[in-house]
């Protein structure tokens, strides 16, 4: 299957997450708002994203592709049968489609997309009225339906989750933090599901690479699936979408399966065997440019895209250069409870910033005890700014 959309669409990345969950094979085309590619435009003729090709089978719009794959593909099961769980599924997907992602496109278009991606000036007024008059009722309205199951309908994941929790990832590329002392249920239900591994994409580290004995120069990427086998009562790894060669598929597998095979023995509440979502391992070098994170694997952590913790607007607005130094306390789930300073960037300014980001971006894939379950760790390195 190829899908044609972009990772910051939060309608393809809900319908990424998606296809995640069920563990189903495809390949990402990127394409741009209106993007002439033949493939995109015969998939959908008003140049909306996403689309899909599926075997010939072509079909756009992120919600009629996920209930044409629930139907075709019923397990797991993400949007109920139930008539009344289907229904707030149903309606929770129109929330995050139509009210939620309206509201974040307001503010991710005009301070993002229009400035740094056509080259021209957004409604910055239209951006701060949705943040300072739409926003804050949206989130009291999503922090009042949050169930004690921590998750939208029933007590599994649904589709619920992933379309309504996809804008709130735009909403943070706007360097907007949604305080978790004024609204702690979506700060608990969205690390939940921001944290598993169809929402996020996973970075190697130096770490990692000695882990699996990966060469230096390799470099490139992979899907892998993992699954339990029945026969030998053991976790399996698949590698798709190879880009680098069977070096980086034999390394990605290999790390996933010493990082997560653990998980693969879960069951669900049916006690049918759960697979784990696909996840992209990509093996790259550290960009240090602008902001870069010195980060090493320690304590048995591994940082979680972390290209991705620093956002345009965290960058100060005057001349700084500096590195924090730090330790992050990490809770099991791979977030960060607490930031300290171990040692100055000679700015308060830089340290603020530093803990801030870590505090609100941060995601590691979790250290495990010798039991090979998640536990509490501490992850030391630093952040080195330059700001021109």
């Amino acid at each position: 299957m190829i899908v044609y959309g972009s990772i910051v669409s939060p309608f393809v990345r809900k319908l990424l997450a998606f296809l995640g969950e069920k563990g189903l094979d495809f390949e990402l085309k990127g394409v741009g708002i209106g993007d002439p590619d033949p493939g995109f435009r015969a998939a959908s003729p008003l140049g909306k994203m996403p689309a899909i090709d599926d075997d010939g089978f072509l079909l756009a719009d992120s919600s009629a592709i996920i209930h044409y794959l629930e139907a075709k593909y019923p397990e797991p099961a993400l949007i109920p049968a139930d008539p009344e769980a289907r229904g707030r599924t149903v309606w929770w997907d129109e929330f995050g489609d139509t009210v939620f992602a309206a509201c974040g496109g307001k503010m991710f278009f005009n301070r993002i997309v229009a400035p740094k991606f056509l080259g021209r000036e957004g409604d910055l007024a239209a951006a701060a009225e949705a943040e300072a008059e739409e926003l804050p009722k949206l989130l009291a309205y999503l922090e009042g339906a949050i169930p004690a199951s921590g998750y939208l309908v029933g007590d599994r994941l649904t589709l619920a989750d992933l379309a309504a929790v996809s804008p709130l990832v735009n909403v943070r590329h706007c360097g907007i933090t949604i305080d978790a002392a004024t609204y702690p249920k979506i700060a608990a239900w969205s690390e939940a599901i921001l944290s598993r591994p169809s929402m996020a994409s996973w970075i190697a580290t130096d770490a990692d690479r000695l882990l699996v004995g990966l060469a230096d120069e390799a470099a490139g990427e992979a899907i892998v699936t993992l699954r339990h086998d029945e026969a030998s009562n053991a976790p399996t790894c698949k590698a798709g979408s190879v880009r680098g060669g069977q070096a980086i598929a034999d390394a990605s597998c290999t790390l996933a399966l010493k990082k997560l095979g653990w998980a693969t023995a879960g069951v669900d509440r049916n006690g049918k065997r759960q697979a784990l979502p696909r996840l992209r391992i990509a093996w790259t070098k550290p960009d240090k440019a602008g902001a870069d994170s010195d980060a090493t694997d320690e304590d048995g952590l591994t940082p979680i895209s972390p290209e991705r913790w620093i956002l345009p607007a965290d960058y100060p607005g005057t001349r700084a250069q500096g590195a924090s130094e730090f330790i992050l306390d990490v809770a099991p789930s791979g977030r960060p409870t607490a930031c300290h300073i171990t040692k100055s960037a000679g700015s308060d300014i830089l340290d603020r910033k530093t803990c801030e980001v870590l505090m609100r971006s941060g995601l590691f894939l979790p250290a495990l005890d010798a039991q090979g379950k998640p536990r509490p760790a501490q992850f030391r390195s630093r952040l080195s700014w330059a700001i021109e």
